[in-house]
């Protein structure tokens, strides 16, 4: 699980993640995936980025299913964050 220091929470910050994403060309995507992404200012006190996972009715209709591709990608992310930090 996220710490809560990890999570992108507000309203304001999702919209602001999609609006730059969109425009400015910060996305990654694939058939199954679609990553929005935000860089923060050189020498930010923050160290880990804030991370949200999101699993659109797409994928499927049940919220079990989605729950579990959720679980999936927060156990990938936690894999490989320290590679992020560096």
């Amino acid at each position: 699980m996220l710490g809560k220091s990890e999570r992108l929470k507000d309203r304001y910050l999702f919209d602001v993640t999609f609006k730059i994403g969109k425009t400015k060309k910060q996305k990654l995507s694939s058939k199954h995936l679609l990553l929005y992404y935000l860089f923060t200012k050189k020498g930010h006190p923050a160290c880990m980025p804030k991370t949200a996972f999101i699993v659109g009715l797409k994928v499927d209709k049940r919220a079990t299913q989605r729950n579990l591709v959720k679980r999936r990608m927060k156990a990938s992310y936690q894999l490989i964050k320290k590679k992020l930090i560096n």
